[in-house]
């Protein structure tokens, strides 16, 4: 970090240069240089972030409709469930992406909703090994 603190000319007052002279020792941030961080790390990323959510939710899909070629829905109603939980919380994230107020509910929605992915998953997970591994249901 410090040759990148070299790098960067020093301007009198400027809060930025101030918090990179710190160094790594001190590696809190103020709360509105933290915000200003966040807006335009969110800017910079929300193409990424539609385009991810947006193929994960897909794959969620197609993985369920792949597991209903195989066998009948009553036969895996809990893992079509399982699936659709984590497909929902991908188009959630995917619609948080796509709002006016995106910068505002992105992140407390994806803390949410990664929350499911990651819970429902490890449950799904944890059904295909004990079933046998993931050529029981297809995918």
């Amino acid at each position: 970090m410090s040759g990148s603190v070299q790098r960067i000319p020093a301007i009198r007052g400027s809060r930025y240069a101030g918090e990179l002279k710190k160094g790594a020792r001190d590696m809190r941030f103020p709360p509105d240089l933290e915000r200003e961080y966040h807006h335009f790390y969110l800017a910079e990323r929300r193409t990424h972030v539609r385009s991810f959510n947006l193929i994960m939710a897909a794959l969620m899909a197609l993985a369920g409709t792949d597991a209903l070629w195989g066998e009948p829905l009553r036969a895996h109603l809990a893992q079509y469930l399982r699936l659709g939980a984590i497909a929902v919380s991908y188009l959630v994230m995917a619609w948080a992406a796509y709002s006016r107020h995106y910068e505002r509910f992105y992140l407390q929605t994806a803390r949410y909703a990664s929350v499911v992915i990651s819970l429902v998953g490890a449950v799904e997970i944890a059904h295909r090994i004990r079933g046998g591994g993931a050529s029981s249901s297809g995918c």
